[in-house]
C-alpha cells in the first residue's frame, strides 16, 4: 500500500503500536520511504518491507546472534545499472536508536554477524538467497508494469556487492551525526559497506553526511 497521507498506516499488522507515537512516527516514515525509492536510474529501488531472517523454528531463531529483521530490502543503482543488495533499518528517535536490542548499535552488529557468516564461511547463504528473491520480486513487478518496469528487466545480481544502510530521520538525524564514528566500529569489519542517509520532505533517500 503507498500512504496518502501522515495517517495511512496498516492498522491489521501495526496497530498495536499506535499507542506509541513515537513507534507510530516511525512506521509512517518507513511507509513514505518505501513509496518514494522506486529508482532504476541513480538510487535505490525498495522492493520488500518487514524482513526477517528465515529460520526453521522459533528456537533456532532465539539461538541466531546475528538474527536480523531489515526494515527493507532494496538494490542501489549508479548509471542505470544494480550495483549494491541493501539492507535498510529506519530510526526516527534516539530511544529507538539507543535500544539494547534494536537499537542502531544492535542492528549494525547483527547485519555484519550475517554478513560474517556468508563471507568468510559460505555455510549461510542469506545473501544469496536474498540476491534470488530481489531477483524475482522485480520480474513480477515488471510483469505488471510497475515502477515504470515495463520488461523484464536484464539484470545481473549474483556478484553485486552489499550495504547497510541506515536511514535517520526527524530527532535521530542529530543523534546520529554525533555517533558516525561509532557506528562504523560496529559494523567491523564491515565498516566499509556501511552507509548513512536521511530523507527529504517526500520519503526520497539523501546522503546523511
Amino acid at each position: 500500500f503507498a500512504p496518502a497521507n501522515d495517517e495511512v498506516i496498516d492498522y491489521f499488522k501495526e496497530g498495536h503500536l499506535l499507542a506509541n507515537k513515537k513507534n507510530h512516527k516511525e512506521k509512517q516514515r518507513q511507509q513514505l520511504i518505501f513509496s518514494a525509492n522506486i529508482d532504476c536510474d541513480n538510487g535505490y529501488l525498495i522492493y520488500d518491507m518487514e524482513f526477517s531472517r528465515p529460520h526453521k523454528n522459533k528456537d533456532e531463531a532465539d539461538k541466531d546472534i546475528n538474527n536480523n529483521e531489515p526494515d527493507m530490502l532494496a538494490i542501489k543503482f549508479e548509471n542505470h545499472k544494480p550495483v549494491k543488495l541493501v539492507f535498510i533499518e529506519v530510526k526516527s528517535n534516539k530511544k529507538a536508536c539507543t535500544q539494547t536490542k534494536s537499537g542502531a548499535f544492535a542492528h549494525i552488529r547483527k547485519t555484519a554477524g550475517a554478513l560474517d557468516e556468508f563471507f568468510k564461511t559460505g555455510k549461510d547463504k542469506y545473501v544469496e538467497i536474498r540476491k534470488k528473491d530481489a531477483k524475482e520480486i522485480i520480474k513480477g513487478y515488471a510483469s505488471i508494469k510497475l515502477h515504470d518496469l515495463n520488461q523484464e528487466p536484464d539484470w545481473e545480481l549474483e556478484n553485486i556487492d552489499v550495504e547497510i544502510l541506515m536511514v535517520f530521520t526527524d530527532e535521530a538525524v542529530d543523534w546520529a551525526k554525533k555517533n558516525v564514528d561509532d557506528m562504523k566500529n560496529a559494523a567491523d569489519p564491515y565498516s566499509e559497506k556501511l552507509a548513512f542517509a536521511t530523507v527529504d520532505a517526500n520519503g526520497k533517500i539523501l546522503p546523511l553526511l
